[in-house]
């Protein structure tokens, strides 16, 4: 893995006051790579930062304008969320 790891493919969904999110399969693999890149130094860290990630997940369908635009980084209008740097 080079460069700053993303999750890509979540979304927060909130309707009829049901709020719950989806999770791609390539943000799923991401997840996954993240964890395996952390785990090779110190497995311990890596379930930390996959839980601080996963409780971000749960925060989006109530808060969906959380976040900040990088317009450096994409045109499209997504939020990015900073969990772990």
């Amino acid at each position: 893995m080079s460069g700053c790891p993303c999750i890509i493919g979540v979304l927060a969904v909130n309707v009829f006051r049901m709020a719950y999110y989806i999770i791609s399969d390539a943000a799923v693999k991401d997840l996954d790579d993240i964890w395996t890149y952390i785990a090779a130094d110190n497995p311990n860290a890596a379930n930390i930062v996959e839980e601080e990630i996963l409780s971000a997940f749960q925060r989006l369908p109530e808060n969906p304008k959380i976040g900040h635009i990088r317009k450096d980084l994409t045109s499209k209008p997504v939020q990015f969320c900073n969990v772990y740097s």
